[in-house]
């Protein structure tokens, strides 16, 4: 533990007797004060990224790609990794664990708890990749423990606001759209990515591509099957959810922020507040966990690869307490 380190701790020592929250903003803003001193004053001169920085991040996206990482996870790294190099301007080996902490520190005036847990997740795959490939010796993010959440529990679909969403909807695509992902419990960046040979009608199951392109079965509903047949009428193949007009010649998938775009519009149509895609995944896993699907059933059909992902769908609200409560007398 370096100078600084020791002069934090004891100074969270001496008021430990505060509130943990007051403590945290303390330390946040001790961690901004000392970043300039090495106890002495430290050096705050540029240091320009060099050729094997850069060839190090080319090598770690490389990497990331290959593992299949979806372009828009790249993308988030991207910006999160320029954002740490923009406050910390050091080179890559140079960079320690109180950099991190005090870009963490800078960091929290504007960014949530889980936006801050999100920061130091990308950071820990990035420098756990370092350490792996020995790039650096130590990896500065070892110390760097998660940050305490508000947990709040994200209530699903209520059945009076699905009834309010399928009569927004006006048009084939607008229902197809709908009932897939509810059947479904797709994300928004799976749905954008089905072809109507990847349907099996007959078998009510649908071939999806989760995150890092791993191929797993889902299922729809025969509301969602009558939908899907009304939306795409003769087609038999190519994409499942298409622009309404033509581009050069032909009809074009639509991506993921389109379709997203279409159900936000839905959602307004009818009404609804926080109406977005993710939510009907959410109102899904929660029905059938209601109903008595287990776990790790629903792990399966939602893809998540830590079935601890899943138990998030499982916190039980208020409304389900009083439910079960009513069911009593």
């Amino acid at each position: 533990m370096d100078a600084s380190e020791n002069l934090v701790t004891d100074f969270i020592i001496e008021i430990n007797e505060y509130e943990q929250e007051v403590i945290n903003s303390m330390r946040n803003i001790l961690y901004k004060v000392i970043y300039n001193y090495n106890i002495s004053k430290k050096s705050t001169a540029l240091a320009k990224n060099d050729n094997t920085d850069i060839e190090i991040i080319k090598m770690f996206f490389a990497v990331k790609k290959i593992e299949g990482l979806s372009d828009s996870s790249l993308i988030a790294y991207k910006t999160e990794l320029e954002s740490l190099f923009s406050k910390i301007n050091k080179s890559i080996k140079d960079i320690a664990t109180n950099d991190v902490r005090y870009y963490l520190a800078i960091s929290s005036k504007t960014a949530s708890s889980v936006t801050l847990n999100n920061k130091r997740r990308i950071l820990c795959t990035f420098f756990k990749f370092l350490e792996q490939e020995e790039y650096i010796i130590k990896n500065p993010m070892t110390r760097i423990k998660q940050i305490k959440e508000e947990k709040k529990i994200k209530a699903p679909f209520t059945s009076d606001e699905l009834e309010k969403i399928r009569e927004s909807c006006i048009d084939e695509r607008d229902e197809a759209l709908v009932e897939f992902l509810y059947s479904t419990g797709c994300r928004i960046s799976e749905a954008c990515g089905v072809d109507i040979e990847d349907i099996a009608f007959d078998k009510n199951e649908v071939k999806v591509f989760g995150k890092g392109k791993k191929e797993r079965i889902v299922y729809i509903n025969a509301r969602a099957k009558i939908k899907i047949k009304n939306y795409i009428q003769e087609r038999s193949c190519g994409p499942l959810f298409i622009t309404c007009k033509r581009a050069n010649g032909k009809y074009e998938r639509l991506n993921s922020n389109s379709l997203r775009m279409i159900f936000n519009k839905i959602g307004k149509r009818a009404g609804i507040k926080n109406c977005h895609p993710h939510k009907m995944r959410r109102t899904m896993a929660t029905k059938a966990l209601r109903s008595g699907m287990k776990l790790d059933e629903v792990q399966k059909i939602l893809g998540h690869e830590d079935i601890q992902t899943t138990t998030i769908y499982a916190e039980t609200d208020m409304q389900d307490v009083k439910r079960k409560h009513e069911h009593l007398f």
